[in-house]
């Protein structure tokens, strides 16, 4: 048997041992059996995906929107937001993907709009309190989860200069 990085044989009963990082998820690896002239059927197994999709990117734009876009990934099924305010409220909902096509679930808060070819989701700054938290996480059809990723909306304080009353007397 030729040595491969990673790849145990067990010398006693032939049991061979492939570490996961050196298959690609959803890969079909068949072992065969040969002694002599006989070869075996074989037996094939699939590895499972436990890859999860990128991350979404969460953009804060310059009118206090905010953006998420989601992960290129092939397999990405659905992207989890969830806005939580100052006060610590949390809503959450997730938008889903439906062959090439993105939809915002019925119940998502007023405000939020989806573009359904791009999947960009716009979350209007104006319809949640100033200082409201803005994340997402995407998941792949074999449930696997990105990390979440987030921005903070800015609070009615920022990028306001201070109103100096004039000197009296």
């Amino acid at each position: 048997v030729p040595e491969v990085e990673g790849v145990k044989v067990d010398k006693k009963t032939g049991v061979i041992s492939i570490p996961s990082k050196k298959i690609k998820n959803g890969t079909t690896v068949t072992a065969v059996a040969k002694d002599g002239d006989n070869t075996s059927d074989g037996n094939t197994a699939t590895s499972k995906d436990t890859q999860a999709p990128n991350h979404p990117e969460v953009k804060l734009n310059d009118d206090n929107n905010v953006t998420i876009t989601p992960p290129t990934d092939k397999d990405t099924k659905s992207v989890k937001v969830t806005i939580t305010d100052p006060d610590g409220a949390k809503k959450e909902f997730v938008v889903e993907k439906d062959g090439d096509s993105w939809k915002l679930p019925a119940d998502a808060p007023e405000g939020v709009t989806i573009d359904s070819t791009t999947g960009v989701i716009t979350v209007q700054a104006d319809k949640f309190k100033p200082g409201a938290k803005v994340s997402a996480s995407a998941t792949d059809v074999n449930d696997n989860t990105s990390s979440e990723v987030g921005v903070t909306t800015k609070s009615q304080t920022d990028d306001v200069d201070p109103i100096i009353p004039p000197k009296v007397g």
